[in-house]
């Protein structure tokens, strides 16, 4: 007799969708309004993902001085934010 295979969970079936231009500013109001201090102005890139429910679940957003920010939306309402930054260094002498 076989065992049953473990049921597979996750965020494998939400939607990924890239945020327009038009949008821009309403991501940053939205990740604003949660405590994002680090990127200047409106995101240069965002993506938005849905679960299938198409509830809003995760932003990612990514800023022109190299800060990046995430959002996630939990099913309770409740979330969480983090922000990182892209450092590039280059060695000493060699033209980049």
């Amino acid at each position: 007799m076989r065992a049953a295979s473990p049921q597979r969970r996750g965020n494998r079936a939400w939607q990924k969708v890239a945020v327009s231009a038009e949008n821009m500013a309403m991501v940053a109001d939205q990740l604003r309004a949660c405590g994002q201090l680090a990127g200047d102005g409106d995101p240069i890139e965002a993506f938005a993902h849905f679960d299938n429910g198409r509830r809003l679940r995760r932003i990612h957003a990514r800023y022109a001085n190299g800060w990046r920010a995430t959002l996630v939306i939990r099913v309770d309402g409740s979330w969480s934010l983090s922000q990182a930054i892209k450092l590039v260094s280059h060695k000493p002498g060699v033209p980049a």
